[in-house]
């Protein structure tokens, strides 16, 4: 449905909080999923039943389709049970390459998202605060980043004050959302002050 992104996104947790499928996941149209991604995806959750979403790498391909970047796969099981693990270093956080349990899609339409700057990572990063998950080190879908990708479209907005107040505002949401462990709120204050530090 051609009503903008942001209104595509609202519209799919909407829809996945109300149906009856135990998963969802979220990609662009110009995205890729991979041959058996899903089917590994299930079967990971499945056999980790304490993990509220899994998360798989992500390859980078450039307008022809061809690859632009690549992280070599070690097949390595990561598990997230406790804090910190909001948004750590060294895992792709990228939700086209994510599998959701269909409860979490009640974050993004409790948040408030009402503009789409930032929305998916102000999502995950109260997802990964919230929710136990895990990383599975394995290809499992394709971003296509050309000029007229959605990517691409937003990096002009990405290098402005407004982008980099969103940002900021993610941790402070973490800080703020009842349910956060005390540790991971923390956690959050301590890379709000580096972030903005960055920022200046």
């Amino acid at each position: 449905v051609n009503v903008g992104a942001h209104e595509n996104f609202k519209r799919i947790f909407k829809e996945a909080s109300q149906c009856s499928s135990d998963f969802f996941c979220v990609f662009s149209d110009d995205d890729l999923l991979l041959p058996g991604f899903l089917k590994s995806a299930v079967s990971m959750l499945k056999a980790h039943g304490f993990a509220d979403f899994i998360i798989m790498d992500c390859l980078q391909l450039c307008g022809e389709y061809n690859l632009a970047a690549y992280a070599n796969p070690t097949g390595e099981l990561r598990e997230y049970r406790h804090p910190p693990k909001m948004m750590l270093p060294g895992v792709p956080y990228v939700w086209t390459s994510m599998l959701f349990k269909t409860r979490l899609a009640s974050i993004y339409l409790n948040a408030g998202m009402k503009y789409e700057i930032g929305a998916d990572m102000r999502f995950l990063s109260i997802a990964t605060a919230l929710h136990p998950y895990i990383y599975l080190s394995m290809p499992s879908a394709c971003v296509v980043n050309h000029e007229k990708s959605y990517s691409s479209s937003r990096s002009a907005i990405r290098e402005g004050r407004a982008y980099q107040v969103v940002q900021l505002h993610r941790f402070v949401e973490v800080i703020n959302w009842p349910e956060v462990p005390e540790a991971e709120k923390q956690n959050a204050k301590v890379r709000l002050k580096a972030s903005y530090r960055q920022s200046l």
